[in-house]
């Protein structure tokens, strides 16, 4: 057993015994080394006992939505996005979409890639679209967010997209952007 390094007392951390140590960092002696990154991030983590359940961030989350935020350094980033990153590398401009359909989960397994046209396609699928709406004014459907999709991908422009499909070219943008589903006003 390491001795402290004033005393002949057990020494619990650094070299110091337990009462040397506080009267050491008090002083401002002893400064605790800088936590790194991962580190800070995953104490925020609360992870699920099974296999499959989600890593919930206990951390800060975004103002009116239930996404996490992490700041390292200053800068505020998703904490999906970040835990992405730690993973797999950077996303770049792709969006960060989950499998599980919990925003505030972070666990690497259950996040993708997409562009946005994709994410709101995701959104689509499963039922996720706007609440409380009228379904007599969905202009844009998830067929036809598919078939949006798909025609960009071969090269389309929005123009010709819009021409494809019945959709004025102004709400094929917004929802390859991902900005807004295509709601009649």
């Amino acid at each position: 057993m390491k001795k402290c390094s004033l005393c002949d007392s057990p020494s619990v951390a650094r070299g110091f015994c337990k009462t040397h140590w506080a009267i050491e960092r008090k002083a401002g002696r002893i400064v605790p080394p800088p936590m790194d990154m991962a580190s800070r991030f995953w104490r925020k983590v609360v992870k699920g006992g099974g296999p499959d359940d989600c890593w919930e961030w206990k951390g800060a989350a975004m103002d009116r939505a239930p996404y996490g935020v992490f700041v390292n350094m200053g800068r505020r980033e998703l904490a999906h996005r970040v835990s992405f990153r730690m993973a797999f590398g950077d996303p770049g401009a792709l969006c960060v979409c989950h499998r599980c359909d919990n925003p505030p989960c972070v666990r690497p397994d259950h996040l993708f890639l997409g562009t946005l046209g994709e994410n709101t396609l995701d959104m689509w699928r499963k039922g996720r679209g706007r609440k409380g709406g009228n379904p007599s004014q969905i202009k844009f459907t998830a067929e036809k967010l598919a078939a949006a999709v798909e025609l960009r991908a071969r090269g389309l422009s929005q123009r010709e997209i819009g021409e494809a499909i019945g959709l004025h070219q102004s709400h094929v943008s917004k929802v390859l952007r991902g900005a807004a589903p295509a709601w009649s006003r």
